[in-house]
């Protein structure tokens, strides 16, 4: 907590209470930061990562002023938590943790030639496939500067939305079905659920289509930016435990029709806006990695951190975006020339997935042609 107690966005929150402080936004990665130094997992290093980027996401900061936080709060942690293990660790030890910090420290820290802006509407998805895209960026030159509206409630969400309106974004990502995020369709992860009747399957999963497709609506009017929209492979986290495979295995056929009632009429409707917007929305398809990896490895979660539940299908979609986001720093006159991009999925064991992507993007950029996950 001493790496943020000083920062005005979060100053008031530390004062009113510390403890859920502490439980909504340090824990997720005291978590990680330990799996990692626990197991050599590097998914752990990349999601800890995540955390701080999310952490300095401030919609109100400048590039200059958030790069100065993600610096700050990197040399904090290394500072704070060296001083910690130095009594208790033993000299090979503490050179390893420093090493391990410092290593951190520069891929949070980084100054990037040039940067993406983006607003992610969606539930933690958003914060996994940021956390798996900071170094595959930072590689081709590029910082990510993200803003998450992460609200559920509609109309909380939508005044979030056009509070932002007036910001200037490069990218805008709304994902309406993931996990949990629909109210309507995320009672189908429960097995009390299981056994609706098709129709209230049906019609809860219209509902939450409505709602979808008003919110893309508004973003396409809200944004000149390119819009991507998410449809949903459906899946159900679990940790790989017996009780939590088997209400997988209990939801499955719940899921499988509300996501085919959803994913057929927002394809439709965003097909329709692309042809309104000359393609600035475009739709990013997750379900062909239901082929490629299936169901239960997508909603695998690689670890459990706090509150959080990071699952592979993040670490799957974050090549898509990464496409996307070459594509965009790549159109900006004037930037800082970039690294070459080829190669980049494979480095960071994501594998060389690929999604849908904008047909065209502003300032001439080079079009990318659709292409399904393999």
């Amino acid at each position: 907590m001493r790496s943020v107690e000083t920062w005005d966005r979060y100053a008031g929150e530390i004062a009113a209470d510390p403890e859920r402080f502490l439980r909504q936004e340090m824990f997720a990665a005291a978590d990680l930061l330990a799996e990692f130094f626990r197991t050599g997992d590097g998914r752990c290093r990349s999601l800890y990562i995540g955390e701080k980027v999310r952490q300095a996401a401030d919609g109100r900061a400048g590039p200059d002023e958030r790069e100065r936080l993600l610096g700050e709060i990197a040399a904090k942690d290394t500072a704070n938590l060296v001083a910690t293990m130095r009594p208790l660790a033993s000299a090979v030890g503490l050179a390893e943790l420093e090493s391990a910090l410092r290593g951190i420290e520069a891929v949070v820290g980084a100054h990037a030639g040039a940067s993406v802006r983006l607003l992610l509407i969606g539930d933690c998805l958003h914060q996994d496939v940021m956390s798996f895209l900071v170094e595959p960026c930072l590689r081709d030159g590029v910082g990510l500067e993200p803003v998450f509206i992460p609200a559920r409630n509609v109309a909380e969400q939508r005044a979030l939305i056009r509070a932002h309106a007036q910001r200037p974004f490069d990218l805008v990502a709304f994902s309406p079905f993931s996990y949990e995020f629909s109210p309507e369709l995320g009672r189908y992860v429960s097995p009390r659920h299981a056994m609706e009747s098709g129709r209230s399957i049906r019609l809860a999963a219209e509902e939450s289509l409505a709602g979808a497709c008003e919110t893309v609506d508004l973003l396409a009017a809200c944004f000149a930016c390119p819009v991507l929209v998410h449809t949903t492979a459906g899946v159900r986290r679990h940790d790989g435990s017996l009780r939590e495979v088997a209400a997988c295995l209990l939801t499955r056929h719940a899921r499988a029709a509300a996501r085919s009632v959803v994913n057929r009429g927002l394809a439709a409707h965003v097909d329709r806006r692309s042809r309104a917007e000359r393609g600035r929305v475009s739709l990013i398809d997750e379900t062909p990695l239901l082929g490629r990896f299936g169901e239960m490895a997508l909603g695998r979660e690689l670890c459990r951190a706090g509150a959080r539940r990071p699952a592979a299908l993040g670490m799957h979609l974050a090549p898509a975006y990464h496409g996307v986001i070459t594509a965009i720093a790549r159109a900006r006159p004037g930037d800082a020339p970039m690294g070459d991009c080829r190669g980049t999925a494979e480095s960071v064991g994501v594998g060389p997935a690929r999604a849908v992507v904008l047909r065209t993007l502003p300032g001439g950029a080079e079009a990318a042609e659709p292409a399904a996950m393999p």
